[in-house]
C-alpha cells in the first residue's frame, strides 16, 4: 500500500482530522514504512485537496483534514441534477453494502463516469476508493471508521498462546503479554502525544480484556478494533466478522465431558437464549479432562452485567461458570515507579504521595526487586486507598511534580485482583517435618486441591497444576477476599502458601506518551518487600547471557532505527536475537557461559565504533527544530539540570547537521576512505569466536579512518558556510516583509561581518496566497569565518527567542477582531509608523509579532501598539432584521458593501465584514463614521415594521376569510414595498414601510365593518353534515359574504329499549355460559349466581374464590389478612415485592395497583377499609365509608377501561358486621355507579367463599329489594338458563347545532341564514314503516343490536312491537342505511329461526360412489343449509361443496341427489337419536364446558394420556376440561356407525377411532369448542401431509403448535379422530382417494382428516 493510503489509514484509525507531521512521521516508520517529514510533506502536498497543511510555532506542521470535494445526499433523494452537481454520487453503505443486487447505487467511484471525472480533477484516483469513502464520510457526517485496525492488509494479527490471552500471563510460563500488546501498539499507535489516556485505554480494550491466566491449550487472535458508540445512529451499524466487541464477552467454563456429559456448549446457550440473552457469537473453545472452557459474546452490553450479578447458571446438578472477559481496573490501588540506584527516602515517598491522593487513608506495600550495588533498578510501589482513586486528579496531581530526589517518577493503573498462588512450603527443619507429614501432599493435582478448598471450591473458574505449584482464576474480586480471609487457616493445615496475584498496566498516567505493558507479580509473605520480575524481558538475567550498557550506548539503543540495524548487526554476527531493557542487553535462547557474554559486549561495541558522541550546549530553539526534523537519523536526550543534549549519530549525518560541533572538537580536516581489504579481513577474525557462526557485518564495510593533517596557515581564515532553516510562521512572516529582510541582512553584515543570503520555498500546488503563506520555508545562508558565522547564529537565535505575541480578541477589545482585514489596516499603520511587527488573523483574534525590547536592532515597545490600535482606529456594527427587510432594502445594502470594498483605500484606511444581514466596519475614524451613516439611512428609508391593528376575533376571520382575494390584491401590489398582510393578520398586524402603513390602515379597517348574527338548528342530519362536510357550509356562507362558525353541543338522554316478544334460547345460553367462563365459576350444580341488569351493565353475586376470577380487575380490602394473604400467595412473590415497593414509596396514596401475577385477571388493586364508627352495625355511620371503597375501585375500572370487576364481601369477617348492612351498601352503590356512568356491557360480581351461603343469600335479599328498578330475580342453577332479564336504556347524544354569521351587512347574513335552514332540512330524513309484524319475531338481543347500530349513527328509533311499527329520525343516509339493516336483520332472524330447528337430529349424508352403498356426512354448515332448503320445500339448493365445487341438492319426491358438472350422487336424510356420553352431565343448552375435578379418575385419564410425552416439558396443568357439544358429538356418532360398517369387512373397526392431540392458540380453541374443527383454515401451519386437520399420537408434537397467551397458558385438545383406511400423505392432496380416509406419516405419528365430522374434541387441556 502507498504512503499516501498510510497515511488515510493512520487518520481513521486515530479518528482525528488534525495530526502533525512528526507524528505521522514517527508512526509510519514505527510500521516499517521510510517516510521522514520531508518527504511526508511532500506527499501531503500532492494530494493537498484533501488535506490543509498549518504551521505551529515549533516549526512542525499541523496536517488538518479539509476536503475539498463532498458526498451528494441529495442523490439518495433522488432530488439532484448531475450535470449541475460537483459531488460524489456513491451508495451510504459503500464499500459495506449489505444489500447487494438490489443497491442501485454506485459502490465504488471508479464505476461513475461522474465520480471519475471529479476524482481526476482532485487528483484522487492514486488513493484507495475504500479507504477514500470512509474517510470523506468521517470528515462530511461524522461516522466512526470501519476499518480493521491491523498494520498492513496482508499482516497477520499478533498471536498469543490462548483464545483468551487477552489477559496477561502468569511468571514463568514464558508468555509476556506486555512485550506482544507493546509491539502491537506500536504498529498501529506509535504517536499518542496527544491522545487522552482514557480513550487509549478503550481502543486497546481488546487487547487487555482481564488480568487472568489461561495455560490450557488452543490458539486465537486478538483483534483489534473500533468499538462503535451507544449514541442514537442512523446509520447502519457495521461489524466485520473478525471484529469483537470485548465488552460484550464473558467467558464460561464447563467441568470436563467425563464428569459432565450432558451439558455442552449449545446447552449453555439455549439456556441464556431461553434468559432472553441475545448471542452473537461463540468462540475459543477449548477442552481438557478438567474443564471446558469457551467466550461468548452478546449483542449488548446489559446481557453481560445481568449475568454476572450472579455468575452460575445450573442444569441439573453441574455448575456452569461465567467471568467477565475484560477486567476491571482496580478503583483503589495505582502504583508508582521510579528508575533509581538508591532508594528513595521513605520519608519523602510517604510525604510525595500523600500530595497525589491528598492525605487520603492508604497503605504503601513495597513491591522492589533486590537492587545491585551500583545498579540502577525500578523502585516499585503499591498503594492502596479506602476510598476510590479520581485518575483524573492523580494525573493532574502528578504533572505537578514529576520529579523526586531529581529521579523521574511513573504512575500506573492496577488490575483487580482475581488469582492467586498456592505453594507448598519448604521443610526447612525435623520440626516443620513434623507437622507437615500428616497434612501436606507431595504435589498437588486435581483432586487434592479440591479436597483441601471443597467449601470454597464454587469460587474457582480455572487452575494451573505445576506439580508443587498451582495458581487459581477466581470468578471475581469478591470470590478473592473470601479465599484470603481463610487463608491462615489454610497454610497451617496444609503447609501451604498462599499469596494473590497483582496485575498492573505499566503505563505513566502522567505522561500519555509512554506504551503500555502489563506487569504480573505475587504478594510474598513479606508485604513491606515484595519480588517481581519486569515483564519486558521474559527472561531474567540468571537463566540467559547478558551485558549492562553504558550511558551513551543506551542512547543508541533506544533510538528505533539504530536498533533495528543493532539487532539486524547481531542476528547475522552471531546467530541470535536479543531483548533490549533499558540499559541491560540479553541473549535469548543461548547458553549461559562467560564466553556468550564477551562475545555480546564485543560485538556491541564494534557496532558503536560506527557512531559519534556529541554535547550540545545551550541548544537555541532552531537547533531543537532542527534535531525534530531529523529525529529518524540522530538519537538526542536532554542531559538532566543542564541546558544541554547529548547527541549520537554516524560522522556524516553530525557533520552535517551540527559542523560546528565537529570542527571545534576536532580540528582536523578528516578525510573518509576505506580500510585495505588485509586490515578488514585482520579485523573480522579479531572480531570473531569460535562459538559463532560465519557473517558479514554492515557497519564493518562502512568503517572510516581519520587522516590528520596541518593546520591552516593563521593569515589564511577558514571559512564556514551554514545553512539557518525557518519553519515557525510566526518568523518566516517577518521575512515576507522586504523591509525587514533588508534590514536583517544589513545588520548582519555590519554587527558580525557575515554575509547572508535569504531563500523560501513556496508551495507551487497552493491554491490561494494565504496557502502560499502558510506553505513558506525560509533558510538563510550565512558565510563567514568560523567564529563570526557561530556568532551571528547565536544572535539570530537571540533574535527570535525575544519574539513576543500579543493577541486582540472579540473579549478584550471588540467585535471588530472578527474582521479578518483588519490586519491588512492596521500592518498598514505599523509600517508607516515604522513599527516593526507582524500582524496575522486567526479564529476570529488578531495576532501580532513583534520583538520585545531586549532585542536593541529591532525590539518594539508593546504600549506603543496599544496606542495604535486603540487610538487611531474606530470600529462600528450595523445590522437589520432579516423579516422586516424588503427586496429594495436588500439590492441597496449589497450595492453600498460593493462600493466599499472597491474603494482605493481598502484595506489600508478601511474594511469590513459582511454577515448576513450584520455589516462590521474597522478603520480611521472619519471614514467609519461616514459609512455607518449611510447603511443606517437605508433602514431608516427602507426597513420595514410591524404595525399593530385594532380589531377583534371576528372581524379578524373575516377579513382572512371573506376578504382574502381583496387583502392579496394588496400584498401582490407592494410586495417590493416588503409589505405582508395576510400573513400577518392573524395577529392583528401588517407588515409595513412607515410612510405607508396608513393608507394600508385605512383600506383594511374599511373592510372590517361587520355585524354578527348567532342562531340554533336542531336538525340531526344537520350535525352529521358539519362533522362530516364542514366544507359545505362554509363555501353556502361565502357565497353570502358570510363568515360561519359553528358548534355542536351535546346533551345525553336516555333512549328506553323495548322489550322482545321472542326469548332468545341461545342468548340465554351464551350469556350463562359466557358468564361461567368470564367468571371463572365451577360448572358443578352446587354453584349459584344471581344477577340483575342495570343500564347496560350488570350485577351478579356468586359463590366462589376470589383468587381463581377471570374478571379484568378484582379488589382486596388490606385490612383484611386472611384474604390479602390468600391473594398474595396465589399471584406469586412479584405481586408482594411490588405490594411493598408502592407501600414504601407512596405511603400517602390509598389504591395500590399491581400486576395480576400468576392470576387470571388483568389487574389488582388493594383498597384500605375499616369501620368509622364503633358499633360496627351501625348502618349510617359505616355506609359512607362502604360507599366510597366501592365507588373508588368502580370509578379506577371506568378511568382504565376495564369490563368487569370483583369484589369481596368486606366487613363480614373479623369486623362482624351484619351481612344485610353490607350488602345493602355495596349494591346500592354498585347500582348508582352503573345508572350514573351507563357502559356497554360491564359486569360488577360480588364474590363469596363457598362457606358463606347466609352472606350470600343476604345479598340475593338486596338485589330483589332495589328500589330504582323492577326487576324479578330468580337465583337459580347455572344450568337452568331462566336467569329473567328487565327492560334497559341507552345513552343517546342529541346534537344541537349553534351557528354565528360574521357579514358586512344585515341582508347577507338573512340571505345566508335561510339558505342554511334550507340546507339542514334536507340533511334530515323522518321515516315511518307500519304493518311490520316481524319485529314480534325479533329476540331481545337483535332489539339491542337495532338499537345501539341506529344510536351510534346518531339516529333516534322507535319500536312499537305490538303494533308493528318503526320510526326513524336522523341524518338523510344513515336513516336510508338503518332501514336496510332492519331487512337484513328481519332476513338474518327468519334464516336463523329455520336454522334453529335444524340443530339437532338430522342428517344428510351423500353417497361416495354411485350405488356403492357407501355414505359420507356433509358438513355441519352444509348440513344446517339442507336441512332448512327441505323444510321450506324447496325443490333444489345450490351449495359449495368441501371439495370447492358447484353442486345442487335436489329433493325429489323419487330420488334425492347431488348433481355436480362431473357426476350425479344420492343422498338420503337420517334422523338420529344417539345417546350422549355417560359421563355427560345434563344440559338445556347445545354446547357446554365441564371443568373436572383435579382428584377424579376421568382428570387423572386425560393427565395420564397427556404426560406420555409431556412429562417435564410443562410447570402446571391450569384445568381439563370435558367439551359437550351435542349437535357436533351427534353427527361424529353417526359418521362413527357409517365407518364402523363400511370397515367391518376389512376387520379394522378396531383401527376406526383413536385417541389424538391437536394444539392451538386459546381463541382458536375457543371456536373449535362452538364450530368443530374447521379444515378450511388448512395450510395455517403447514400441508406437508395434505390439507385437511391435524392431529398426533404425541401431545409433545402438538405442544410447538399450542402458544402461550399473554398469560402464559396454552391449550391442546385431546380428541377423538376416525382414521380408517390411511395412506402416507403429501402436500398435493386435498381429498384422499377413494377408498382411503385418511392421511398420515411415514412413522404414523401424524393423521390428517378431511371431515368434519370425522373428529370429536373430547377435553380441552390448559397448561403453562
Amino acid at each position: 500500500m502507498s504512503i499516501k493510503n498510510e497515511i488515510l489509514k493512520l487518520f481513521l484509525l486515530q479518528q482525528k482530522n488534525t495530526l502533525s507531521d512528526s507524528d505521522i512521521s514517527r508512526s509510519l516508520i514505527s510500521r516499517g514504512i521510510e517516510c521522514y517529514t520531508d518527504s511526508l510533506r511532500k506527499e501531503i502536498l500532492s494530494i493537498s485537496s484533501l488535506f490543509r497543511l498549518q504551521s505551529l510555532k515549533d516549526g512542525s506542521l499541523q496536517i488538518i483534514l479539509e476536503p475539498k470535494i463532498q458526498i451528494c445526499t441529495d442523490f439518495f433523494l433522488s432530488q439532484c441534477k448531475p450535470n449541475q452537481c460537483g459531488r460524489l454520487h456513491i451508495c451510504r453503505f459503500a464499500p459495506n453494502c449489505t444489500r447487494g443486487g438490489r443497491c442501485t447505487f454506485p459502490h465504488a467511484l471508479t464505476t461513475s463516469p461522474h465520480n471519475l471525472a471529479i476524482i481526476q480533477q482532485t487528483n484522487y484516483e492514486i488513493l484507495d476508493q475504500d479507504l477514500l469513502i470512509q474517510l470523506l464520510r468521517c470528515a462530511q457526517f461524522g461516522e466512526k471508521p470501519r476499518v480493521e485496525l491491523t498494520n498492513d492488509d496482508n499482516d497477520t494479527p499478533p498471536q498469543q498462546n490462548h483464545p483468551n490471552t487477552s489477559r496477561p500471563f502468569q511468571r514463568g510460563d514464558g508468555r509476556s503479554r506486555g512485550r506482544s500488546r507493546k509491539a502491537f501498539q506500536s504498529q498501529i499507535f506509535t504517536n499518542t502525544r496527544h491522545e487522552p489516556y482514557q480513550n487509549k485505554r478503550e481502543v486497546f480494550s481488546n487487547q487487555r480484556r482481564s488480568g487472568r491466566s489461561t495455560t490450557r491449550g488452543g490458539s486465537g487472535h486478538v483483534q483489534s478494533f473500533y468499538r462503535p458508540s451507544s449514541q442514537n445512529d442512523d446509520s447502519p451499524q457495521y461489524l466485520p466478522k473478525n471484529m469483537r466487541i470485548i465488552d460484550n464477552q464473558v467467558d464460561v467454563m464447563l467441568p470436563g465431558e467425563n464428569e459432565a456429559p450432558q451439558v455442552d456448549r449449545e446447552i449453555v446457550e439455549l439456556l441464556l437464549v431461553n434468559k432472553d440473552h441475545r448471542i452473537r457469537e461463540v468462540f475459543n473453545e477449548t477442552n481438557d479432562d478438567d474443564f471446558r472452557h469457551f467466550t461468548i459474546e452478546f449483542e449488548s452490553k446489559d446481557s453481560v452485567d445481568k449475568l454476572l450479578a450472579h455468575p452460575f447458571l445450573t442444569h441439573g446438578n453441574i455448575q456452569i461458570k461465567m467471568k467477565r472477559t475484560l477486567q476491571s481496573i482496580d478503583k483503589h490501588r495505582f502504583i508508582l515507579k521510579i528508575r533509581t540506584d538508591k532508594k528513595i527516602d521513605s520519608i519523602k515517598l510517604e510525604l510525595y504521595i500523600d500530595t497525589l491522593i491528598k492525605n487520603r487513608k492508604r497503605i504503601i506495600t513495597d513491591m522492589t526487586n533486590e537492587e545491585e550495588s551500583g545498579q540502577e533498578f525500578d523502585q516499585i510501589s503499591l498503594i492502596q486507598c479506602d476510598e476510590e482513586i479520581d485518575f483524573e486528579k492523580l494525573r493532574e496531581a502528578h504533572s505537578m511534580k514529576k520529579q523526586l530526589q531529581n529521579k523521574n517518577v511513573m504512575i500506573g493503573e492496577v488490575y483487580e485482583l482475581q488469582k492467586i498462588k498456592i505453594k507448598l512450603k519448604e521443610q526447612n527443619n525435623k520440626q516443620e517435618e513434623n507437622v507437615f507429614t500428616v497434612m501436606q501432599p507431595k504435589q498437588f493435582t486435581f483432586n487434592i486441591l479440591k479436597h483441601i478448598f471443597s467449601s470454597l471450591w464454587s469460587d474457582v473458574f480455572s487452575w494451573t497444576i505445576k506439580q508443587k505449584t498451582a495458581v487459581i482464576d477466581l470468578v471475581n474480586s469478591n470470590a478473592l477476599e473470601r479465599w484470603l480471609s481463610r487463608s491462615d487457616e489454610y497454610e497451617k493445615q496444609f503447609g501451604i502458601s498462599i499469596r494473590p496475584i497483582f496485575a498492573f498496566v505499566e503505563k505513566d498516567l502522567g505522561d500519555v506518551v509512554d506504551t503500555h505493558s502489563v506487569v504480573l507479580t505475587e504478594l510474598s509473605e513479606n508485604l513491606a518487600k515484595t519480588t517481581i520480575t519486569p515483564s519486558v524481558v521474559a527472561t531474567s538475567s540468571d537463566e540467559q547471557p547478558y551485558i549492562n550498557l553504558k550511558p551513551e550506548w543506551t542512547l543508541i539503543l533506544c533510538h528505533p532505527t539504530f536498533q533495528v540495524q543493532y539487532k539486524e548487526y547481531l542476528k547475522a554476527s552471531i546467530g541470535f536475537d536479543v531483548q533490549i531493557n533499558g540499559s541491560m542487553v540479553a541473549l535469548i535462547n543461548a547458553p549461559l557461559n562467560t564466553s556468550n557474554r564477551q562475545v555480546l559486549y564485543n560485538r556491541t561495541n564494534t557496532f558503536m565504533q560506527g557512531f559519534v558522541f556529541k554535547q550540545l550546549n545551550r541548544p537555541s530553539m532552531a537547533n531543537i527544530h532542527l534535531l525534530n526534523a531529523n529525529s529518524h537519523r540522530i538519537a538526542f536526550q536532554r542531559i538532566p539540570d543542564k541546558n544541554a543534549y547529548s547527541l549520537a549519530s554516524n560522522y556524516d549525518t553530525m557533520n552535517e547537521l551540527f559542523p560546528y560541533l565537529c570542527s571545534r572538537l576536532i580540528p582536523e580536516r578528516i578525510t573518509e576512505r576505506p580500510l585495505p581489504q588485509q586490515q578488514q579481513q585482520q579485523q573480522h577474525q579479531q572480531l570473531s569466536s569460535p562459538d559463532t557462526a560465519q557473517f558479514l557485518s554492515p557497519i564493518i564495510s562502512n568503517v572510516k579512518t581519520v587522516e590528520k593533517r596541518s593546520l591552516p596557515v593563521p593569515h589564511q581564515p577558514l571559512l564556514e558556510s551554514i545553512q539557518y532553516p525557518i519553519d515557525a510562521q510566526s518568523h518566516v512572516q517577518f521575512f515576507l516583509m522586504k523591509s525587514f529582510e533588508e534590514r536583517f541582512s544589513n545588520y548582519l553584515q555590519g554587527a558580525y561581518n557575515v554575509k547572508s543570503s535569504i531563500e523560501s520555498n513556496i508551495g507551487k500546488d497552493a491554491n490561494d496566497k494565504q496557502q502560499q503563506q502558510k506553505n513558506y520555508r525560509i533558510i538563510i545562508k550565512i558565510i563567514g569565518e568560523i567564529n563570526d558565522v557561530s556568532s551571528a547564529r547565536t544572535a539570530i537565535d537571540g533574535l527570535f527567542s525575544s519574539l513576543e505575541t500579543k493577541v486582540f480578541s472579540e473579549k478584550t477589545v471588540g467585535t471588530w477582531t472578527k474582521i479578518a482585514d483588519s490586519a491588512h489596516v492596521i500592518q498598514h499603520h505599523m509600517n508607516s509608523k515604522n513599527v516593526l511587527c507582524c500582524c496575522t488573523y486567526s479564529k476570529n483574534s488578531l495576532i501580532i509579532h513583534y520583538f520585545n525590547q531586549k532585542n536593541a536592532q529591532f525590539g518594539v515597545d508593546k504600549s506603543q501598539i496599544d496606542e495604535i490600535i486603540n487610538g487611531t482606529f474606530l470600529s462600528a456594527t450595523t445590522s437589520y432584521q432579516s423579516l422586516l427587510s424588503s427586496s429594495k432594502l436588500k439590492e441597496k445594502w449589497q450595492d453600498c458593501e460593493k462600493k466599499i470594498r472597491n474603494r482605493p483605500d481598502y484595506n489600508q484606511q478601511i474594511c469590513l465584514l459582511s454577515e448576513e444581514k450584520s455589516i462590521y466596519l474597522f478603520g480611521l475614524p472619519a471614514i467609519v463614521k461616514e459609512l455607518h451613516a449611510t447603511f443606517e439611512k437605508l433602514k431608516t428609508e427602507h426597513e420595514t415594521k410591524l404595525f399593530k391593528l385594532t380589531l377583534n376575533q371576528n372581524q379578524i376571520k373575516y377579513l382572512l376569510n371573506v376578504c382574502s382575494s381583496d387583502l392579496k390584491a394588496l400584498d401582490e401590489k407592494h410586495k417590493m414595498d416588503g409589505v405582508e398582510i395576510m400573513s400577518k393578520l392573524k395577529n392583528s398586524e401588517i407588515l409595513a414601510p412607515i410612510n405607508m402603513f396608513e393608507n394600508l390602515k385605512l383600506r383594511i379597517l374599511e373592510y372590517a365593518q361587520i355585524t354578527t348574527s348567532t342562531f340554533d338548528i336542531c336538525e340531526p342530519g344537520f350535525a352529521s353534515l358539519i362533522q362530516n362536510q364542514k366544507s359545505i357550509i362554509i363555501d353556502k356562507a361565502r357565497e353570502c359574504r358570510c363568515y360561519v362558525t359553528t358548534k355542536i353541543e351535546t346533551t345525553q338522554v336516555q333512549v328506553k329499549v323495548p322489550k322482545a316478544h321472542t326469548v332468545d334460547n341461545n342468548d340465554n345460553e351464551q350469556k350463562i355460559q359466557g358468564g361461567a367462563c368470564a367468571s371463572a365459576i365451577p360448572t358443578s350444580s352446587s354453584q349459584l349466581v344471581t344477577s340483575v341488569n342495570i343500564n347496560m351493565g350488570v350485577i351478579r353475586v356468586c359463590l366462589d374464590d376470589l383468587t381463581t376470577r377471570k374478571d379484568d380487575v378484582i379488589v382486596v380490602n388490606l385490612t383484611s389478612e386472611v384474604l390479602k394473604n390468600a391473594v398474595l400467595k396465589a399471584a406469586g412473590q412479584q405481586v408482594s415485592d411490588e405490594l411493598v415497593n408502592f407501600v414504601n414509596n407512596y405511603q400517602t396514596t390509598n389504591l395500590i395497583e399491581t400486576s395480576p401475577g400468576l392470576l387470571a385477571c388483568k389487574k389488582i388493586i388493594f383498597l384500605q377499609w375499616s369501620p368509622q364508627a364503633k358499633d360496627v352495625n351501625l348502618f349510617q355511620s359505616n355506609k359512607q365509608s362502604i360507599s366510597d371503597f366501592v365507588s373508588e375501585a368502580i370509578t379506577y375500572a371506568f378511568k382504565n377501561k376495564y369490563k368487569s370487576i370483583a369484589f369481596p364481601a368486606i366487613g363480614c369477617g373479623k369486623f362482624g358486621i351484619k351481612p344485610d348492612i353490607i350488602g345493602e351498601a355495596m349494591i346500592s352503590e354498585a347500582e348508582r355507579q352503573l345508572i350514573k356512568y351507563p357502559k356497554d356491557n360491564f359486569s360488577v360480581s360480588f364474590v363469596l367463599l363457598p362457606q358463606q351461603q347466609s352472606v350470600y343469600d343476604e345479598f340475593c335479599k338486596q338485589l330483589n329489594l332495589i328500589k330504582s328498578a323492577n326487576f324479578s330475580l330468580i337465583p337459580t342453577n347455572l344450568n337452568s338458563g331462566n336467569v329473567s332479564r328487565s327492560h334497559i336504556t341507552m345513552p343517546f347524544e342529541q346534537q344541537i347545532v349553534k351557528i354565528t354569521l360574521i357579514s358586512s351587512t344585515e341582508e347577507h347574513i338573512i340571505r345566508c341564514y335561510n339558505s342554511l335552514l334550507e340546507l339542514s332540512k334536507k340533511c334530515t330524513l323522518k321515516l315511518k314503516l307500519s304493518n311490520k309484524q316481524d319485529l314480534k319475531d325479533w329476540t331481545q338481543s337483535t332489539v339491542d343490536k337495532y338499537y345501539k347500530y341506529c344510536l351510534d349513527r346518531k339516529i333516534e328509533p322507535i319500536l312499537d312491537i305490538s303494533n308493528g311499527v318503526l320510526e326513524l329520525n336522523g341524518p338523510k343516509d344513515d336513516v336510508d342505511q338503518a332501514e336496510k339493516y332492519y331487512y337484513e336483520l328481519v332476513t338474518e332472524t327468519l334464516k336463523q329461526a329455520h336454522k334453529h330447528v335444524l340443530s339437532r337430529g338430522i342428517i344428510w349424508s351423500v353417497e361416495l360412489t354411485p350405488n356403492d352403498g357407501q355414505w359420507e356426512q356433509y358438513s355441519y354448515k352444509m348440513n344446517a343449509e339442507i336441512e332448512d332448503a327441505y323444510q321450506r320445500k324447496s325443490p333444489y339448493i345450490d351449495l359449495q361443496n368441501e371439495s370447492k365445487e358447484q353442486v345442487r341438492i335436489k329433493f325429489d319426491k323419487n330420488q334425492m341427489c347431488e348433481e355436480s358438472s362431473k357426476t350425479t350422487r344420492n343422498i338420503q336424510r337420517k334422523v338420529i337419536n344417539q345417546n350422549l356420553p355417560d359421563n355427560w352431565e345434563t344440559s338445556d343448552v347445545n354446547c357446554k364446558r365441564v371443568q373436572l375435578k383435579t382428584g377424579s379418575p376421568e382428570y387423572a385419564k386425560v393427565l395420564n394420556l397427556f404426560d406420555v410425552t409431556m412429562r417435564g416439558n410443562y410447570v402446571q396443568i391450569v384445568k381439563i376440561e370435558r367439551i359437550q357439544n351435542e349437535r357436533w358429538f351427534k353427527q361424529y356418532a353417526a359418521h362413527r356407525d357409517e365407518f364402523n360398517l363400511r370397515n367391518k369387512q376389512n376387520n379394522a373397526i378396531n383401527n376406526n377411532e383413536k385417541l389424538l392431540f391437536h394444539g392451538c392458540l386459546d381463541t382458536t380453541a375457543d371456536k373449535i369448542v362452538q364450530e368443530c374443527f374447521n379444515r378450511s383454515f388448512a395450510g395455517v401451519n403447514g400441508i406437508a401431509y395434505g390439507w385437511g386437520v391435524y392431529f398426533a399420537t404425541s401431545a409433545l408434537y402438538s405442544h410447538a403448535f399450542a402458544k402461550p397467551n399473554a398469560r402464559g397458558e396454552r391449550t391442546t385438545f385431546l380428541a377423538r379422530v376416525l382414521i380408517g383406511n390411511t395412506m402416507v400423505g403429501d402436500p398435493s392432496i386435498k381429498v384422499p382417494p377413494t377408498g382411503w380416509d385418511t392421511t398420515t406419516s411415514k412413522d404414523q405419528g401424524i393423521f390428517v382428516v378431511y371431515h368434519d365430522a370425522q373428529s370429536y374434541a373430547d377435553y380441552l387441556i390448559t397448561y403453562k
